[in-house]
This record gives structure tokens, C-alpha cells and sequence, in this order.
């Protein structure tokens, strides 16, 4: 399954047949990963299927011949069979996708009158939205229900059809925020967002903005805040968002796309449209106008929600609603022939592997009646093989061995009810001592993690509800003997202890301590949260600190920090950390400690728990940072073991907390609450109580839109360059003693150390055993939790023993024992102390496994808090075997119970165990969940860089363009593969050039700036290119400047010579026009002076033969264009705020010799900036050194070409630059 570099390169071969083994049909919920839907696994997922609608007129009666109750059993019957049919795999029909239209003839009032301003599905007039209601409830979500059941996607797609003109701010983006609104709130829509997608609209036309004028930026207008109010009523699935021009433009989502998450743009494709048809089958031509009229196809998925042929045949023709003429054909809406143009649009298919497509009817794609009549599934049309449903059953059926979704995990805790709402805990598992801060739109939460490495687990959050790993920042604390689990020495319970988390002056702090010699108090710091953090020791040590930069608006400016325990402590703080003064605010005992501090209003709060076995939240607050402080009157969260943790405000405005519930076994798992202030104290929970006590569901935090459910990764490959965020090594790693490349695919494990406690075993990997039930769920309904290892043993050596631990006091384990060449199964359970009583060890030794390949199995139980351990060899048939584990939650070790891969040497290194992949599904095998190629390996050559290229480091853009980068990483072993998404890349003039989402995106200012773009491979490895962006309304470069606007002409960029046809013209077209109204010249400088008879023009009107601006060149070298007293031939005002054309017009006997063109505000030097690389502020360039390509040291620059510069920085690091002349 995990497939070779090679396999991702030159493709996987599939026999003939192998479509029958395909796990086809499956519907877990898809998301939008960059321009590929994905299923949750990272599969890449295509959409092959129909449109239909349940209107009895373009369904033929079949069913009925009236939209109204009586007859919609009827629809749902005969959509049933319509769906088994097109998914009837063992008859050839492979749809797995049905774009369902929600019909007017059920939204639209039967008694109502048309207003007459539109016709046909274009007319709203009759539209009812207790109609939509309705029938959403009895008819359309049923309908979709049931398509998901047959293994259909569901795309829904408004009633009706566009007028020809709609306008933001208008009556039809009113109605469509209606249709969209009352769907969207749906909770049955909702919970199944991961299969309905919603298509916005039904081809648009015009697409005006508020004003009136087809501007690039009307398509923004009209969709984003339709987009923005499905967002905020809580749907979280894909939204496919339409163009103009029948769906056929979408090049104003190229400067204004739609923002947010799970985008994906919904086309139209026609034969004649985008350049083909029957008579013009260039592929390339097709391709290449396809991405000019849908450039977002390069950073978004795209669906073709509708698409038909057939050939011509005898028979009269009619004209389309695009007034086109159409010959008689079989019956689709336009005529063509596969051999023709459906080869030319699979190639465009096949030449993007992100567009999804549905036919424009069930009988584009089978015959229905013959299916109706006889139950046999055959291609629409009688099979004419030049039609589209001869054709597409087998497209279908060939894209169906690759692109498919594969069934999803069904083992994830999600606190997210689906519906708006959820319940406690927020995440199954063990994450005490939360601190939670916002940034933007993202919440971080770090949590205690102890003596494991890498550690402070970092999450992040988009809603509060559903959390992600972020990062692990803490690499160590210390290399000493009791971190590196060496002579007999550790540091359980001990390593880092509660961590204070916060945001600064575009910095992120964490702080936390350590106890003993080798601890102390560090403040870990990073300007991304997911990139390096660097670690300082501090001069203090600030138990369970509470860290406050006091810059809000009623700030003093002054960093605080409230620690201790019993007596609490308010330090001040320098801006190194040092403290300048100290004093003791607070002394109540009682264990009063987990310290966070908060300027809020018009007073300081401590927030604090009272651990050990009260378990209650208590706060405390002061009208100075110092004190004095009053403490509320009664416990704020009391006596129910939830407490310790902090408060965060939403963007919207809103209060919650997140606090730690004592859980047992399983450790300390998060709460979330509500907060509301009365008084000027913090009310929590119910009055005090859990929200979700008994098993109740509560309302999401309102943070202004909905975001998907989402777990916490807890299958592992071993397939990527690292380990994955969920694992964390028992004290520190040796770095000597594993390695995902020895052998890609598999972790190894070596033994490193010779014991036979498992508590003093090194490179035991670990990870949190995650819960399976919410609050209020009784012990015996609790389900296990399920940890199964791959293991190949064959490398043990003789008196190793590897296997699979549920780590606590006590821990116990299944593993593999070699000795004296054979390998047996072995199990036990340490000792423990029992309230001073002495538990003996138990040991269990089992049969010979003579199998290379074993299979471990941990099943544990926090409903009655045991685990059990089962073997496998065929990972089919399981064997209970060893003691059942009476789990624990001790101070000894003091982190919840957590699954332990280990490999131990009892009497000399040497001996290895590699493991394939860790899962807490109940049956798992990768093939089960990954499609073939989804999985890759990657050798350590791989992911070594040698270079890093651009595609260019000059790149000229018109003020709005957006060019996308592409930054290939060429690796030690020749592989070169694009890393754009895994680069740094920042402007030095982001008002000139910014980035977005891995492109270069042009201001509206002329100028230059220089954008760095920085990889790091994932052995350190750095490289810095450098792309110079020049940024003018005149780019005198090939590809941007056309010679040939009328008559064919010739331009150089090398010299700016032009030599136009007779009476020709060359110069720029812009696909939007520019608006020049702010600058008051355009000034024009040639080389030498025009020798030809010549002119620059300017059109305010997108069309070469309109009367332009005239502005004689004979004989001139410069010319200076006031743009406000700019008239034509008539004297007619020329309009500066949308120039379409611009150029140079010449009769063509000579050539012209083009210095620049430029706007300016003084007629003599232009409107720009020239901006420099932006170091981090504490950085500069100390000393610089120079390198040609083949390593050779330099004096400085070369003249020409390219030359590494290894420049040192004042912190200390290293940048690495390539220079070119």
C-alpha cells in the first residue's frame, strides 16, 4: 500500500479488472485541501455523476404529474430507483455524485401570480420560503438522505435559474440568501455537510457589483456575503460557487476570490465553448482557454455540474438560450460527437485531475425507461457511442480505480453534536493545566505535558469545540542523566508543569517550570506557532505561572506574572523578564494555585483553582496590578473536580472558559464553559454548574461563522518525514536509536540501553489514549478504546522484548520475547503499591511466534478503568492473552494512561523492531483506508535539498494580478518536487506585492519589491530565494506587452524595440480596466526620438475601434500625458478611472525604441517604491560571503549570473541567498 517515490512519478498500474476489488461507494465527509477535495484520510477524491430534478415535467411524468403532497412518496420511490440504478456497479454504472436541484415547482406558491418582470424558472415572484421549509423537511433532504445511502455526493443547487442580470445588493441575492438561509440552518443538512455540498447559484449571467458595472470584483460582491450567512447558521461543507456568462468567467475570482474554507467553483462546459467543438479539437487550445476563463482551477477544486453530447442526427435543430443554433441530436442540449469534442474535453479532465462533473440529466448518463421497464442498466441513447452516455460509462468506470474516497475512520471522539451544539469534554483525552489564547481567528491551547518530549502539546482551534495538534514547542529541558532515562534515573511527575500562553507584539510566549537541578524557569518564544521556537532560561521561578503584557486599552504597558501556591505572588517584569518588583497579593492555602491573570474592564483578575480533592475554581480580583485583592464570595465553579484553566473572549464579543475535569484513568480532560459577568465577577457554567451535567448539549461559542467537526489524529503510517503531532517520546529521545528512512514506511526502533523496567526503557514513543464517551454516558455504555500496532520482529536480538504498553502505576504490556533464537509471546503487569500494600508483579509467557510480522492489540476501558491485550499473525483473528490491567491515575507518574511502543534490550543493544503503522480503529489495514498512492515513502535522499528553483526572479505584474509560485525543491536523490505550501515566503513591500496562499498578489501602487522565499527541509537545511516584483500599469516585457493589437507586430523587451504592422498597433489589453484617476500624468519615454509616424493612445472603452486618446510621438523622445484633460478626436473627455487599452500606434515604416511608460505625479519620475528584504527586527546582516553554483568562494557579487550568498545574522543564524545579475 505505502507506494514508492517512483509509483507517485510514473503512476500505478491497475490490471485489467481491478475495478470490481475497488471499495467503491463510500461517503465519509469531504473537505477542500488546497485545489483536491480529500476524504478524511488525505485520499484525493474526484466526483463523477447526474443532475436531476424532482420535477414531474422534465422527468416525463413518471411519477406524477403535481408538486404537491400527495405525490411525494412517489418522487421519493422513483429517485430511489433512479439512484440504485446509476451506482449498480455489477451493471457498469459507476455515478458517485447527483446534483440535485431544488426545484421551483415545489418552492413556488400554486396560488400566487407572477409579477411579469421575469419568465419561466427566472421568475421569484411566486417563490415561498414556508414552502422551501416544507418541503426541505418532507421531500428534498430525503431525497439527498437517500443518495447518500446508494454512495452519492449530493450537490444542491438553488431553484430556478439566473435572470440575465443580477446585482449585488439586488432582489436575486436577496432571494438567494432566502433559499440559502432556510437551508442552511437545516440541522438534518447540517450534520450531513460532509456529503451535501451547495452549488450557490444556477448560471449566472451578469453579475454586477452594487453599482451596476461588470466589474472584476462583482462576483466577490454578489457571492462572499451569501457564502459568509451559510457560515455563520452553522453549515460547514463544501459551497461550489458559480461564475458569470452561464458559468463559463471566472476571472474576477483570479484578483477577488471568495474567502473561507472549503471553496470549490462550479462550471459549465459546453461543446463550442472554451474553444472546442466538433470542428476544433486542439486539446492544448481548449486547455489553455479554459484556465484563461477559469484560472481558479489552479488553486481550487472545480466541478462541471453540467455537460452533454451527442451527435447530430436527421431532424430539424433549434436555437439554445444563448441564441445559438443546434442541430437535431439524440437529446442532450448540445450536439457533438465523443470521438471529437469528447476527447478534447476528457483531456482537460485528465490535464487538471481537480475537476469533479455531472451530466446534465439522469438520461444524459442511462436509459431510464429501459431500466424502469426491465431493471437492465444500460448507456443513454441506445448506446450510440458517440454519445455522452455511452462514454461516460466508461469514463466513470475507468475513474473509478482512482480519486475515490475510501471509508472513514470510525473511531473519533468529536465533542461537535453536528447541529450548533456540543457537549463536554471537548477533547477525549489527557490535556491538564489548559491555557487558551486568541489570535485572529484562531484559538491555541497548551497543556501540561511532564517528562515527555517533545512537549507543552500545542493545539489550535477555529471554534473552541474542535481542536487540531499545532505543535509540540519544547524539544527539552535538560540533557542530564534523569531526562535521558540513564543510571537508573527519571523524572516522573516531574518536567514541565503548567504553562502560561500568550500573544505580544507578533510574538508567541510560553512559559513554564521545572523542578530540581536540572529545571528552572524558560520561556520558549516563536513568531509562528508551527515553525521553531527558541527557549530562555529565566532568573526567576514562577510556580503555575500567569503571564499578563498589560497593553490593552486600559493597560499600563507593564508585564506582570501571578504565581505560587497558597500565597500568590504578583511579580512586574521587565521586558527582558527580570523582575523589578515583587509582592505577595494573596495568601488563602488550601492549595490555591494554577495562577492566570487578566486585565479585563476595570479590573485585574487572578483566576485560580483550589486543587487536590476540593477541585473548584475560585477568582480573585483588584482595581491595581499589586492589589489589594478581593476573592469572590463563593467558589465559582465548586466541588464538581473541574477547575484549573483559563478564560478567552471570542471575536464576537463572548466569554467561555476552558477548565480541566479530573476524569480518572484516562487523566485530565478539558471542559468548556460559558462565562457571563454580573458585577464584575465571572458567572461559569449553568450558575456554577457543567453545561453538559447529565449528557446535555450546549451552544457552540458564537465566533461568527461555523467550522467542520474535527478529531484528533490518532492513525499513524510512519510514511512522512516525521512523526506525526500526536506522539511524544518518554523522556528524551536518542536521536541514534530511530528512523523513519532506514527503512520508508516504518518506524525503527533500536534498543538503546540495556534494563528490564519498562519505567527506565529509552525511546518509548508514546501517545494519549483517547476517550470514547461524553459526559453523562453510564460506565457499562462506555466503549474500549482501541491501540493496535504493526510490528515486524525479525530483527530482535536475543533477550530484546517489544511490544505495546498502557502506561501508568501500574503499567502492563504485550510484546515479543527473543531468546536463544526464537521469539514467543510474553505479557505482564507491574508492581504497585496498593494504599501501603505491595501488588507482586504478573507475568504471563505464551507461545512461539515464528511469524516475522506480528500484530499487538490494547483494548482499554475507562467506563470501568480496565485494559486487555490481544495477538494476532493475519491481523483477522485475535487471541486474548495476558493479565487485565486495573488502570490508575497516580501521582507517580501523574499524566492520564497512554499507549507505549517500545523495544527493550534485557542484555545488549544491537537488535531492532520496525513498526508499520499504530491504529485505534478495530479493524484496520492501510488498504482499507487509503487509496493506492495516497501513501507515500520518502528516503532520506528525498528530503535532503540540494537546490531550491523558481520559476523566475524577475517577475513584472499589473497592479491586482495574481501569479501564482511554484518552488520546486530539487532533492539529493534528483526527485524535484513542488514545496510552495512548505515555504516562508514574505514581502519586503507587502503594500506592493503581497502573498497569499502561496501566490504573489500585485497592489494597486506601482513599484518593486522583493519577496523571499524561504525552505527548510526537515534536516534543518535552508535556502533563500530571492523574486524581484516590479509592479507598473506598462510592463514592457514579452507576455505582458502585445505587439500585435491590430496587425501583426514584433516587440523586444531586451532593447524595447517595436515595429508595429502598417498601420498597427501594439500595447496592453487589460482583462480589467485600470484606473488611473488618482496619478495626473502618464508619461512616455522613448530611447531615441520616434523616426516613424506614431502615436500613444489611451481607450476608455473596451474596444480597439472606439475614438481614443491621441497623443502625438513623430519626432519626440517624451511625452507627458495629462490624464485629466485627456479628449479624443470629438473632444469628448476621456475617462482615466477605466482605461481598457494602451499603446503605441504607428504606420508601421519603422520601428519605435521604448524606454518606459509610467504614471507620475510630477510629469518626470514615476509613482513607485523600491523596497529590501525585511529581516526580523532583531536581525541584521553581520558579514557576508559568496559562492558560484559549484561551491568556489568569491570576492563579492558576480557580474553575471547567479551568486550564493551566505549572509551571518546578528542572532546568530545563518541565510543563505541566491543573487542573480
Amino acid at each position: 500500500m505505502k507506494q514508492a517515490i517512483l509509483s507517485a512519478i510514473f503512476g500505478l498500474c491497475l490490471t485489467v479488472g481491478a475495478w470490481a476489488q475497488v471499495p467503491f461507494g463510500h461517503t465519509p465527509p469531504l473537505h477542500v485541501d488546497g485545489n483536491q477535495l480529500h476524504d478524511p484520510q488525505g485520499n484525493t477524491v474526484v466526483l463523477h455523476g447526474v443532475m436531476d430534478t424532482p420535477s414531474p415535467y422534465f422527468n416525463s411524468w413518471r411519477w406524477g404529474n403535481n408538486a404537491d403532497d400527495a405525490h411525494v412518496d412517489a418522487c421519493l420511490q422513483y429517485f430511489d430507483k433512479l439512484y440504485t440504478a446509476i451506482t449498480d456497479t455489477t451493471q457498469g454504472a459507476f455515478a458517485n455524485v447527483f446534483r440535485l436541484h431544488l426545484d421551483p415547482c415545489w418552492t413556488n406558491d400554486p396560488d400566487k401570480k407572477s409579477d411579469g418582470k421575469e419568465s419561466g424558472e427566472a421568475d421569484i415572484s411566486r417563490f415561498s420560503a414556508q414552502r422551501l421549509e416544507k418541503y426541505l423537511r418532507s421531500l428534498y433532504f430525503p431525497l439527498a438522505r437517500k443518495a447518500v445511502g446508494h454512495g452519492l455526493y449530493v450537490v444542491m443547487r438553488p431553484p430556478g435559474v439566473c435572470p440575465k442580470t443580477i446585482q449585488a445588493g439586488g432582489e436575486y441575492q436577496q432571494y438567494l440568501m432566502t433559499v440559502w438561509d432556510i437551508v442552511s440552518r437545516n440541522d438534518s443538512v447540517r450534520k450531513y455537510a460532509g456529503q451535501l455540498s451547495i452549488e450557490l447559484a444556477n448560471e449566472p449571467v451578469q453579475v454586477t457589483d452594487s453599482t451596476g458595472q461588470e466589474t472584476p470584483q462583482a462576483l466577490q460582491q454578489f457571492f462572499q456575503p451569501i457564502v459568509n450567512k451559510i457560515r455563520a447558521n452553522g453549515f460547514t461543507g463544501i459551497i461550489w460557487v458559480p461564475g458569470s456568462g452561464w458559468q463559463s468567467n471566472y476571472r474576477g475570482y483570479a484578483t477577488y476570490p471568495i474567502r473561507g474554507y472549503n471553496i470549490g467553483y462550479a462550471v459549465h462546459d459546453y461543446p463550442g465553448w472554451y474553444g472546442t467543438s466538433d470542428s476544433q479539437t486542439d486539446a492544448e487550445n481548449g486547455i489553455r482557454q479554459f484556465h484563461e476563463a477559469v484560472p481558479v482551477v489552479d488553486t481550487h477544486p472545480v466541478i462541471i455540474t453540467e455537460v452533454d453530447w451527442s451527435p447530430e442526427k436527421p431532424g430539424a435543430g433549434h436555437y439554445n438560450e444563448h441564441g445559438e443554433w443546434v442541430p437535431a441530436n439524440y437529446g442532450t442540449w448540445a450536439t457533438a460527437s465523443t470521438s471529437k469534442w469528447g476527447k478534447t474535453y476528457k483531456q482537460l479532465l485528465d490535464h487538471y485531475g481537480n475537476i469533479s462533473m455531472t451530466l446534465s440529466g439522469t438520461g444524459c448518463y442511462i436509459d431510464i425507461d429501459h431500466y424502469l421497464s426491465t431493471g437492465t442498466v444500460r448507456p443513454a441513447f441506445q448506446g450510440v457511442a458517440e454519445a455522452c452516455g455511452e462514454a461516460c460509462f466508461q469514463w466513470y468506470r475507468d475513474y473509478a480505480r482512482r480519486d475515490y474516497a475510501m471509508p472513514a475512520y470510525t473511531q473519533g471522539y468529536t465533542a461537535d453534536r453536528g447541529d450548533g451544539t456540543f457537549v463536554n469534554p471537548i477533547i477525549n483525552a489527557d490535556f491538564p493545566d489548559p491555557d487558551v489564547i486568541r489570535v485572529g481567528d484562531t484559538y491555541y491551547y497548551a497543556s501540561t505535558t511532564m517528562f515527555h518530549f517533545p512537549g507543552i502539546t500545542l493545539l489550535k482551534s477555529h471554534d473552541l469545540v474542535n481542536w487540531q495538534y499545532c505543535a509540540n514547542p519544547l524539544l527539552q529541558i535538560n540533557n542530564s542523566d534523569a531526562y535521558n532515562l540513564l543510571n537508573g534515573k527519571n523524572h516522573y511527575s516531574q518536567g514541565q508543569w503548567a504553562p502560561s500562553l500568550k500573544y505580544h507584539d507578533g510574538k508567541f510566549f510560553l512559559n513554564f517550570i521545572a523542578f530540581g537541578d536540572d529545571g528552572g524557569d524558560f520561556m520558549l518564544t516563536a513568531t509562528d506557532p508551527e515553525g521553531v521556537w527558541q527557549m530562555k532560561k529565566l532568573d526567576g521561578f514562577y510556580y503555575d505561572s500567569g503571564f499578563l503584557f498589560d497593553d490593552g486599552p486600559d493597560g499600563d504597558g507593564n508585564i506582570y506574572v501571578a504565581s505560587g501556591i497558597g500565597d500568590i505572588t504578583v511579580t512586574r517584569l521587565s521586558s527582558d523578564f527580570k523582575a523589578q518588583e515583587s509582592k505577595k497579593v494573596i495568601s488563602v492555602g488550601n492549595g490555591c494555585e494554577g495562577s492566570h491573570m487578566y486585565h479585563i474592564g476595570d479590573y485585574y483578575y487572578i483566576y485560580a483553582t483550589y486543587g487536590g480533592t476540593e477541585g473548584s475554581q475560585t477568582i480573585f480580583r483588584s482595581k491595581a496590578p499589586m492589589g489589594p485583592y478581593e476573592e469572590h464570595p463563593t467558589r465559582v465553579f465548586a466541588h464538581q473536580h473541574i477547575h484549573q484553566g483559563a478564560l478567552v473572549q471570542t471575536q464576537t464579543g463572548e466569554w467561555w472558559t476552558i477548565l480541566f475535569k479530573d476524569a480518572g484513568a484516562i487523566g485530565r480532560v478539558p471542559y468548556l464553559e460559558p462565562v457571563v459577568w454580573r458585577d464584575g465577577w465571572p458567572v461559569i457554567g449553568n450558575d456554577g454548574v457543567d453545561v453538559s451535567k447529565d449528557g446535555k448539549a450546549y451552544p457552540k461559542p458564537n465566533v461568527g461563522q461555523a467550522y467542520p467537526a474535527a478529531t484528533l489524529t490518532a492513525n499513524e503510517t510512519f510514511t512522512g518525514a516525521s512523526l506525526g503531532k500526536m506522539w511524544e517520546w518518554n523522556h528524551n529521545a536518542d536521536p541514534t536509536a530511530w528512523s523513519l528512512f532506514e527503512r520508508p514506511g516504518w518506524l525503527r526502533l533500536r534498543t538503546t540501553g540495556v534494563t528490564s523496567d519498562l519505567m527506565q526503557t529509552r525511546n518509548s514513543l508514546t501517545t494519549r489514549i483517547l476517550g470514547t464517551a461524553a459526559e453523562g454516558t453510564a460506565a457499562r455504555q462506555v466503549a474500549d478504546s482501541y491501540g493496535t500496532v504493526k510490528i515486524d520482529v525479525s530483527g530482535m536480538a536475543d533477550g530484546d522484548v517489544a511490544g505495546l504498553a498502557v502506561f501508568q502505576d501500574p503499567y502492563a504490556y504485550i510484546g515479543i520475547a527473543a531468546s536463544n533464537g526464537k521469539r514467543h509471546l510474553v505479557a505482564m503487569r507491574s508492581a504497585y503499591d496498593d494504599n501501603g500494600r505491595t501488588v507482586a508483579e504478573e507475568r504471563q509467557e505464551g507461545p512461539e511466534i515464528s511469524a516475522d510480522v506480528v500484530y499487538l492489540r490494547a483494548r482499554a476501558n475507562f467506563g470501568n478503568a480496565t485494559a486487555t491485550f490481544y495477538y494476532s499473525t493475519d491481523n483477522a483473528t485475535w487471541h486474548a492473552f495476558g493479565p487485565t490491567l486495573k488502570m490508575r491515575y497516580t501521582l507517580k507518574v501523574f499524566v492520564g494512561n497512554r499507549f507505549y511502543l517500545f523495544n527493550q534490550a534485557t542484555k545488549a543493544n544491537g537488535g531492532h523492531v520496525d513498526i508499520d503503522w499504530f491504529s485505534t480503529e478495530p479493524t484496520f489495514s492501510e488498504d482499507a483506508f487509503y487509496a493506492p498512492g495516497t501513501l507515500k515513502t520518502f528516503s532520506k535522499a528525498d528530503l535532503t535539498m540540494a537546490d531550491l528553483r523558481v520559476d523566475t526572479t524577475r517577475l513584472t505584474l499589473l497592479p491586482g494580478e495574481r501569479q501564482t509560485l511554484n518552488v520546486t525543491l530539487v532533492s539529493a536523490s534528483g526527485l524535484q518536487t513542488n514545496v510552495v505550501g512548505s515555504c516562508v515566503i514574505r514581502s519586503s513591500r507587502p503594500e506592493v506585492a503581497s502573498v497569499e496562499q502561496g501566490a504573489i498578489v500585485a497592489g494597486t501602487t506601482p513599484g518593486e519589491a522583493t519577496v523571499s522565499v524561504t525552505y527548510t527541509d526537515v534536516f534543518g537545511n535552508s535556502l533563500t530565494l530571492d523574486i524581484n516584483v516590479k509592479v507598473t500599469h506598462f510592463p514592457l516585457v514579452d507576455g505582458k506587452f502585445n505587439p500585435s493589437i491590430w496587425e501583426k507586430g514584433t516587440f523586444r523587451s531586451s532593447d524595447g524595440y517595436l515595429l508595429t504592422g502598417t498601420y498597427g498597433f501594439g500595447g496592453w489589453q487589460y482583462a480589467a480596466p485600470l484606473d488611473l484617476s488618482a496619478y495626473k500624468y502618464v508619461v512616455v519615454e522613448l530611447k531615441q526620438p520616434a523616426a516613424v509616424f506614431s502615436s500613444f493612445r489611451l481607450f476608455d472603452q473596451n474596444n480597439y475601434w472606439t475614438n481614443p486618446a491621441i497623443v502625438e510621438l513623430t519626432g519626440k523622445q517624451k511625452v507627458v500625458i495629462d490624464l485629466h484633460q485627456m479628449t479624443n478626436e470629438k473632444g469628448v473627455a476621456v475617462d482615466p478611472s477605466h482605461i481598457y487599452i494602451a499603446g503605441f500606434w504607428t504606420n508601421g515604416s519603422g520601428p519605435l525604441y521604448i524606454g518606459d511608460v509610467f504614471v507620475s505625479n510630477d510629469g518626470s519620475t514615476p509613482v513607485t517604491a523600491v523596497g529590501q528584504i525585511a529581516l526580523d527586527s532583531h536581525s541584521r546582516v553581520v558579514t557576508s560571503e559568496y559562492y558560484d553554483l559549484s561551491g568556489r568562494r568569491l570576492g563579492g557579487l558576480l557580474p553575471q549570473g547567479v551568486t550564493v550568498v551566505r549572509q551571518h545574522l546578528s542572532d546568530g543564524s545563518v541565510r543563505v541567498v541566491k543573487q542573480v545579475r
